[in-house]
This record gives C-alpha cells, structure tokens and sequence, in this order.
C-alpha cells in the first residue's frame, strides 16, 4: 500500500510540473487546518500497531478526514481521500477489525497465504465475508513488495495522485494572475480557461491583508531602473485597496485617505 502511494503521488507530482506548475508555488498553497490531515496519519498508524484500535482508527480517520475535507474544499482529491477513507472504515468494521483479502488475488499477486494467515491486521475472504466487493480484492504484482489492496486503497492513491497532478499548476497560476494584476494596476481577472481551475469570483482575494500584497511576488528589495514595474512606483500598494470615502485612492485634493486591504486567503489558493 505504502508503495502505491508513493507511486501515484510521485507520477502526479511529475505531470503537474510537466504541466507547468512548480514546487516552489505548491509550497505556497494555503491549507486550513493542517494539523487535521497530520492527525488522519497519526491515527491510521496507531492503529496500524495495534490490532485492538485497528477499526477505531479508520473510523476516526473518517471523520477527521471529512472535517479537513470541508474545511479544504478548493483542494483537489479530497473527494476520493474521504471516500477510500470511509470505504476502509466500513469493510474493516463489519468484518470484526480486520480487512479480508482475497485468496485469488493474493495468488495473483504472489503474496503467500501464510502471510495472511499470520497478520494481526488481515484475513482470508470467504463465504462469511461482509461487504467482500470493498475488501482487498485488486492484485498488484509490484517486484519484491507484492500486494492485494481494496477499492478504499486505489481511491487513497488516486487523491494524491490528482492532488500532485492538478494542484502545483493551480498554485502557479494564481501565482501569475496575481502579479499581472500588480503590473496592471488592477484585481486579477478571471483565469484558468475550460478547466476551471481558479479565478476572480467576484470575493475578496487569495491572501492575508498587508500592506503590499503583491510585492514579494515580483522582487526583493528596490527594483531597478529597467524593471517596468519602477515606472509605476507607488502602485502596487493600491492594488486591490479602496479608500475610507469609497473613491478610488486618487482624489483631486491629493489628499487620498489609506486604504484598506480587500484580500482575503482563500484556502488552497497560493499566497
């Protein structure tokens, strides 16, 4: 299992950047509730140790995973975590703790029948299993790390699959609609074309209020004389900012009000 997660998790990685996206705007997508999502680890390999809390934990790790699900919405492969989660829960309690497996793909497989025999976790499906269609049914001949993994598990594999695949790429496109709207002058517009990736929907922003919200994104420190966005000093504070009379920030008077910030971070928007 561990194997096909790492598998699909790496392949998404690898047509998400190959689709554009980049590590470094995957690393600036903000999740809520992060210590969620470590907790649905913590509690599935505790009850990965111990055989008596087995079902327990999947059941917990249902319920924390839906929490993070709702809370992350904007996620891709949330869905599916929650429904493999859920799936493993269900198969693994109505058969008394552990996940049958079947016979015939664990000789498909190559996985020894002695070593279900002797798992604390595992057992061999038969005539008396309950919900046998979501017990571990799929052969994966993987070389040297053989295994029979349910409908549960593929569904676990392919959220982080599309997590990898969808998210980076998500990430970076923010990421450039938000300095387009720093160079311009103006909010970000909609982007992300037929696949409705992400976009201005008419809400605040994708970040916290600061009070240069776009300017990390472009440089650091002082921009040289060359760069166009030294041209337009001074504006890119007022992005995305209205002043305390409702105008737009340039009153004739100059005598123009601060304004505040509309931004706002979105979850699983890059900042």
């Amino acid at each position: 299992m561990l194997v096909l997660l790492v598998l699909t998790l790496v392949c998404g990685l690898g047509v998400g950047l190959a689709r554009g996206g980049t590590l470094g705007a995957l690393a600036r997508v903000h999740v809520l509730r992060p210590w969620l999502f470590a907790a649905v680890i913590l509690v599935l390999a505790v009850g990965g140790l111990v055989p008596a809390l087995h079902s327990p934990a999947w059941i917990v790790a249902a319920v924390l995973a839906a929490l993070f699900a709702g809370m992350n919405n904007r996620l891709p492969g949330l869905g599916l975590l929650v429904t493999g989660i859920i799936a493993n829960a269900a198969v693994i309690t109505a058969n008394g703790g552990q996940m049958p497996v079947s016979l015939w793909g664990a000789d498909r497989a190559g996985v020894p029948i002695d070593d279900i025999l002797a798992s604390a976790f595992h057992s061999p499906a038969g005539d008396g299993t309950s919900l046998r269609l979501l017990s571990d049914i799929i052969p994966l001949p993987f070389p040297g790390v053989p295994a029979v993994v349910s409908i549960g598990d593929v569904a676990i594999a392919a959220a982080l699959g599309l997590f990898g695949a969808v998210t980076p790429v998500r990430a970076w496109r923010t990421l450039q609609a938000r300095r387009q709207g720093a160079l311009t002058g103006a909010p970000p517009p909609g982007y992300g074309g037929a696949d409705g990736l992400t976009g201005y929907d008419g809400h605040a922003g994708w970040d916290d209020p600061d009070d240069d919200p776009y300017t990390n994104d472009l440089f650091d420190g002082d921009p040289p004389d060359s760069d166009p966005v030294a041209a337009a000093d001074g504006q890119v504070g007022q992005v995305g900012q209205v002043d305390r009379d409702g105008d737009d920030g340039d009153d004739e008077g100059g005598g123009g009000h601060a304004g505040r910030s509309v931004t706002t971070r979105r979850p699983g928007l890059a900042r």
